[in-house]
């Protein structure tokens, strides 16, 4: 099974996996599970890590690009997609991580619980 996860869900899945709730960490151990991510949620983390918001192990970014997790990339028709979205919230990286999973008809696995006023599937 595909799996597209947010921002958080990444984070807590490398580095606290103890924090997600029990049926997400064991979806995600599953061999049969296929995570995605979206270039937007390294973008996302980055961000937060430089501005002093975010603590990351020594070469986390580095040790993510590396370890052969599936990135999705960014296309026009996911930005335009995320631009088009309604407005039930404005969170740049959210918007586009939507989009996205709603472009590729993925489910989205994340605790934001304003995920489920947008047509995609989620879960957690």
């Amino acid at each position: 099974m595909r799996v597209f996860l947010d921002s958080q869900a990444l984070l807590l899945w490398t580095i606290r996996p103890h924090e997600l709730p029990v049926a997400v960490e064991t979806l995600l151990d599953d061999p049969a599970t296929e995570p995605l991510l979206s270039a937007a949620s390294l973008w996302e983390l980055a961000i937060k890590f430089e501005a002093g918001k975010l603590e990351v192990p020594e070469g986390y970014f580095d040790s993510l690009i590396a370890s052969g997790l599936s990135f999705l990339r960014i296309t026009e028709a996911h930005g335009l997609a995320a631009g088009r979205l309604p407005q039930h919230h404005r969170d740049p990286f959210d918007r586009v991580i939507i989009a996205q999973a709603q472009a590729e008809r993925l489910p989205l696995v994340g605790g934001d619980r304003i995920f489920a006023s947008y047509d995609v599937r989620v879960i957690w």
